[in-house]
């Protein structure tokens, strides 16, 4: 087992499923995690990083991997309080494992206004989910302006080469919905570091992991910049 101390605010390549297993019992206070969309099937974005993907696919997580790794994320935090994004093909795993446990939810939703125009017999693809999920007695810090659910942003470009990477300003308003400062936040697939760096503005610790170095290496440059953006 890892010494909790020794992992917090660190990048680390490892593969998600093993490097959690590794850590502690109810250690963590929350997680923020943005797991492959569609990973069975290789769709989508992961057709432009066949590395990327491949790395995946031969890890633990290519079959049921949401489950396993909830179920360890279970284990880690101190009471389960997380926020997910995800897809439609997602959303019935969440909830079978909302139900399961008995636990509390919310789906939020972020909203694309400058989606891909790709339309033909279907609708546009402007819309992505986050579960918010929670143990009963889990608090929330919402007010007015925060506790809204829906989530209006342009796609922007960035310069991490990553396809998914999702705005800073949404992740710090959950992080500041659901932590306190000095709070410890997992992402353990963590990509090019957003969640992180969300947490690094906002006074929050955070244990970061992702099988490939390269995206690892772009979060850690991410996490030495100032201003955290």
């Amino acid at each position: 087992m890892y010494n909790i101390k020794e992992i917090v605010n660190q990048v680390h390549c490892a593969d998600c499923l093993e490097f959690l297993q590794k850590i502690p019992d109810g250690n963590v206070d929350l997680a923020v995690c943005d797991f492959p969309y569609e990973i069975q099937s290789g769709a989508g974005w992961f057709t432009k990083d066949r590395k990327y993907i491949k790395d995946i696919m031969k890890s633990n997580l290519s079959k049921g991997f949401e489950t396993n790794v909830l179920n360890e994320l279970k284990r880690v935090l101190r009471k389960f309080n997380g926020y997910f994004f995800c897809n439609k093909a997602q959303l019935k795993q969440y909830l079978d494992f909302i139900y399961q446990n008995n636990y509390l939810f919310d789906l939020l939703v972020w909203h694309k206004n400058n989606p891909s125009p790709l339309a033909q017999n279907k609708y546009l693809s402007d819309t992505e989910y986050i579960f918010f999920i929670r143990e009963q007695g889990v608090k929330l810090y919402t007010n007015y302006e925060t506790g809204k659910k829906f989530f209006i942003t342009n796609i922007e470009k960035n310069n991490f080469e990553h396809a998914t990477v999702k705005p800073v300003n949404i992740i710090q308003v959950l992080i500041q919905n659901s932590s306190v400062e000095k709070d410890i936040i997992i992402d353990p697939m963590c990509g090019s570091g957003s969640h992180l760096v969300a947490c690094q503005s906002l006074g929050r610790n955070f244990i970061g992991c992702d099988i490939s170095e390269k995206y690892c290496e772009i979060a850690r440059q991410r996490l030495r910049q100032k201003p955290m953006l």
